[in-house]
């Protein structure tokens, strides 16, 4: 029998797997944001009571004004009604009720998504922009995207460079926690996280470094990259 509960982990492992997920907020059912509180306080899908989305995720690092928000259903034949005017029951219609609430103070993306396993998963995107009186569709995307693939459908480039920059200082306070664990002077930690962030700068160094086979073979070539930069 189809269990809604499985759709709804596909989604949440998706996105906690992304390297993006710790510069983002994810709630499930409820937010603690005043604003998405406020305006789904009557927005339940049966017309009566507070709206609960599968998922809520904003960006408090990079744009308060952004969400995304998610609806799931177990069955893909749930995924979209013909006149989508039943959103208790179907995905896409669930998902643009909440956007369409929403949508008075936040750029929204709607992601309702349906299915058991990720081979069946209907994924549909929506955009419904602040104010606007209707959403516009991406029908390019049928799957769902990596975080930063979403940030690109706010049109904003700034706000996507910032997330991605709040991302890396998170990385690097990581990396110098690792290497405080294991002994490494803090002179040593520092020439050694920067020199991993200057190599990355470089395109043909991120796309291959995976393919270094010792460590000693990737340490070379980051010194090449971090010598040319």
């Amino acid at each position: 029998m189809a269990n809604e509960r499985i759709t709804e982990d596909i989604v949440r492992n998706h996105f906690k797997n992304d390297p993006l997920f710790k510069s983002i907020k994810f709630e499930e059912q409820k937010s603690y944001n005043k604003r998405v509180i406020e305006l789904l306080q009557n927005a339940s899908k049966s017309g009566k009571g507070v709206g609960k989305p599968e998922f809520i995720i904003s960006f408090p690092a990079g744009n308060i004004d952004y969400l995304l928000v998610v609806e799931c259903k177990a069955n893909v034949v749930n995924h979209q009604s013909a006149n989508l005017d039943n959103p208790k029951d179907f995905a896409v219609d669930g998902v643009l009720h909440y956007a369409k609430a929403l949508s008075a103070e936040f750029d929204t993306v709607a992601i309702a998504v349906s299915g058991q396993t990720e081979q069946e998963l209907l994924v549909s995107h929506f955009v419904w922009k602040k104010g606007e009186d209707k959403p516009s569709e991406n029908k390019a995307d049928k799957k769902l995207l990596a975080i930063n693939n979403y940030l690109k459908l706010f049109n904003n480039e700034q706000f996507a460079d910032n997330l991605r920059n709040v991302d890396i200082i998170q990385k690097a306070i990581f990396l110098n926690e690792e290497y405080q664990a294991y002994s490494i002077t803090e002179m040593t930690r520092c020439t050694m996280v920067s020199a991993i962030l200057l190599s990355l700068l470089h395109e043909p160094f991120r796309i291959s470094y995976k393919t270094y086979i010792t460590s000693e073979s990737l340490g070379k070539a980051m010194r090449t990259y971090v010598s040319s930069e």
